[in-house]
């Protein structure tokens, strides 16, 4: 799988072109185009989608028939701003979610590269929330439910640097810079992303040979 975004670090600013986040299966065939991607913008695979199970169902057919999807970042339908909306730094996957850092910028200030820094946590086979980052729609019971405005949370207003693991005494911890700070991509603004159920440590090794 290789997850990848569009954006001009050369032009922050910009907000004439229409931005992408992609998630490819390579299999080295041939030229791809968006044709032979699922477009999964609005996130209709979601637990809030409107699609009956059967609908559902189909589109996890064409997804598994695909080459991968995208997401159209001008185009998500929510109530945050996303005209502008670029990646400006290389994305990571870890344990099966695409963490991937985006800059929306602010057009009050053209000289000043001043705006959102996103981050988003998304299940890389399908494109949908892969964190809770909103507790908002939440159960009342405290039980954790996901849908599309699950998928991203804002970070800062700088633009942001690309996610970094970090690994301690067994526990994974995700940053990214953002105009001097050092946010959490983790959930609630922790650091702690999702992990494998055994402990993850750094195994460091030296290879040694004979004479």
């Amino acid at each position: 799988m290789l997850m990848v975004g569009t954006g001009d670090r050369e032009q922050p600013m910009e907000t004439d072109i229409h931005n992408r986040i992609y998630t490819i299966v390579d299999d080295s065939s041939d030229v791809l185009d968006e044709s032979q991607l699922l477009n999964v913008t609005n996130d209709e695979m979601d637990v809030d989608s409107t699609l009956t199970s059967d609908e559902r169902a189909a589109l996890q057919e064409t997804l598994s028939e695909t080459y991968g999807w995208y997401i159209k970042l001008d185009y998500i339908n929510d109530s945050y701003i996303h005209e502008g909306e670029k990646v400006l730094s290389q994305p990571l996957i870890f344990y099966g979610i695409g963490y991937i850092t985006t800059f929306t910028p602010n057009e009050s200030d053209p000289c000043y590269p001043h705006g959102e820094a996103k981050v988003y946590g998304l299940n890389y086979y399908d494109g949908t929330a892969g964190l809770n980052y909103y507790i908002g729609n939440d159960d009342t019971d405290g039980s954790k439910k996901y849908d599309y405005r699950d998928r991203y949370r804002t970070i800062g207003e700088a633009i942001p640097s690309s996610p970094e693991i970090i690994i301690r005494d067994g526990v994974v911890g995700a940053f990214s810079s953002v105009g001097g700070g050092l946010p959490g991509l983790g959930e609630d603004g922790s650091s702690r992303i999702p992990q494998p159920k055994f402990a993850v440590d750094m195994i460091n090794w030296r290879s040694l040979q004979g004479n």
